[in-house]
């Protein structure tokens, strides 16, 4: 007679037991891990968002702005969008959109919604003055019009709710980096 070959069922449960366990263990390791993974992400995200509001300025001339909607006209701190302006001192309304403005560029992202856990939460110049946006000019250059009190570099911060944050610089050049 052949034997049938398997496990019982004591052993089933100790190595669902000691599977259970790694899960528990392993759990807040890999939650840290996804939020390190999001505010990379959502770094990237804004990074590039930038350059790409710096190479419009480049390819079309005039002035392009990467909007924080941090303002109390527009009040949405945790969004952003790129908008231009022909002089670099008149800029869309923020109720604007793609559709009623052709100086609106993209629509307002949220990075709380595309990256969970993530904020926007500082956009301030060398001497720490809190901004609504950076410009670029024509030359790719970080200046603007409007705002003679400016010093560069510009920091940008993206934070995570574990406390951890993430740091862009634009320098006067334009050029973006992340710190």
């Amino acid at each position: 007679m052949r034997r049938l070959r398997g496990f019982s069922l004591a052993e089933v449960l100790v190595s669902l037991g000691i599977l259970a366990t790694l899960g528990i263990i392993a759990m807040p390791w890999f939650s840290g891990l996804m939020q390190s993974y999001r505010l990379n992400a959502a770094t990237l995200q804004v990074a590039g968002d930038l350059r790409y509001a710096q190479s419009l300025a480049v390819s079309n001339g005039g002035y392009y702005r990467f909007h924080w909607g941090n303002d109390a006209l527009v009040n949405q701190s945790n969004s952003y969008r790129i908008e231009k302006s022909t002089n670099g001192t008149s800029w869309p309304v923020a109720s604007a959109t793609m559709a009623s403005d052709p100086n609106v560029i993209s629509s307002w992202m949220n990075i709380g919604t595309s990256y969970p856990g993530m904020t926007l939460t500082a956009l301030n110049d060398a001497n720490n003055a809190t901004l609504t946006g950076v410009v670029f000019n024509s030359r790719g250059s970080s200046s603007d019009p409007s705002n003679a009190a400016l010093t560069n570099p510009i920091t940008f911060t993206v934070s995570s709710t574990a406390g951890t944050s993430n740091t862009i610089q634009v320098r006067r050049t334009g050029s973006v980096r992340i710190l």
